[in-house]
Parts: C-alpha cells; structure tokens; sequence
C-alpha cells in the first residue's frame, strides 16, 4: 500500500540491514476506495500478512473499515500533515487511535513500537 520508490527501499535495506530479513508483501491501492479495499483484503485474507503499513491518505485505508490503530508519524512537515488529516477523517468516522506517536526522520529501530502495540489494552 506504498509506493514503487518505497518498496525498493524496504527491499534494499531488507536485503542488505537487516537481522532477520522479513517478508514483505505488497499491493497498490490505486486511488479508489475500491481498489484500496481490493488490495486490503488480498493482504489480510490470501497473503495472511500479520501487520498493514500504508498510506493514510489512501481512501482504501478507511474504506477497508478498520475502527482501531495504531498511527506511528514521522516528524516532518509533509507527513504530520499527512497524519493530521487522516486522524481528523479518521476519528469522525467513529475509528479509535490506539497508539498514536511521532518519530524522528533517522529512526531505524521500532522494535519499541511493535511492543507497545503488543501491550496496547485493545490492539489494532
């Protein structure tokens, strides 16, 4: 749910960084609701994928009816604002944020994250 650019950069460093290389799946949301919910439920019902990373400007992310999640920003002009508006649309359509934090552009680890959202009362 991310674009060409970012998936050859998970690639690289997937290949080239990583510890435990982790599979990655992805799919394009295109512009549509529909195709966004499309692309979701491949992922969740053929691809079994255990977690969703996306755009949150993707109509496809609201359209795929998730009501809980954990929003994780990265603290810069362009995204926050990005992040702004989709917890704005988000939270009017009856969703609850369950984890929501910024990080630093040079963040690598996010070990810390997964486990917050692991402990989170309600997951996402």
């Amino acid at each position: 749910m991310i674009g060409a650019n970012i998936q050859r950069t998970i690639s690289t460093y997937n290949e080239r960084y990583f510890r435990h290389p982790i599979k990655f799946v992805f799919e394009d949301a295109r512009k549509g609701s529909v195709d966004g919910l499309t692309a979701y439920r491949k992922l969740v019902e053929v691809d079994k994928v255990d977690v969703l990373i996306g755009a949150t400007t993707s109509n496809g992310t609201l359209a795929r009816g998730f009501k809980k999640v954990a929003l994780r920003t990265e603290q810069t002009d362009y995204t926050t604002d990005i992040a702004k508006f989709f917890r704005e649309r988000f939270l009017a359509s009856g969703g609850t944020i369950i984890l929501d934090e910024e990080f630093l552009p040079d963040t690598t680890d996010f070990r810390s994250l997964i486990l917050r959202i692991k402990t989170c009362p309600s997951s996402a």
